[in-house]
């Protein structure tokens, strides 16, 4: 014998019930209820466990929402910009003058050096000139 389906039928209100729920007893139209919130009573067609992922997931999006915020304020103004470029540059001129000190210094080095030198020549020439003039 093959097998029996089964299946529900939804609840079907006619318009003679709908008519009584929006009239009152003297003929007026009711003021529209406002929603009820849904009850508790009602079961959930997740799993304990596939209720706890998605809650997981959620706690994961809403900590990445908070690091892109994060992020996004530190987008650098222009003030900040401009500053920065000018810090570097200062920092680039230090460094350069810096090198040119270096330089002076070793060129100050082999002057002194050379005078030193020429002072030894100049003294060995004044004692030969004793001899010299005899």
């Amino acid at each position: 014998p093959p097998p029996i389906q089964t299946f529900s039928i939804p609840s079907v209100v006619s318009d003679a019930e709908s008519l009584d729920k929006t009239i009152n007893d003297t003929g007026e139209p009711k003021e529209p209820e406002a929603p009820t919130a849904p009850s508790d009573s009602r079961q959930s067609v997740l799993s304990e466990q596939d209720s706890k992922v998605i809650s997981d997931l959620q706690d994961k999006v809403s900590e990445m929402e908070k690091k892109v915020s994060f992020v996004e304020d530190l987008v650098p103004d222009e003030k900040k910009v401009a500053h920065t470029e000018s810090m570097i540059g200062d920092m680039w001129n230090f460094v350069n003058l810096g090198k040119r000190v270096d330089g002076c210094e070793e060129t100050l080095a082999e002057h002194a050096r050379l005078l030193d030198g020429m002072r030894k020549e100049i003294k060995d020439l004044n004692s030969y000139k004793f001899y010299l003039d005899m």
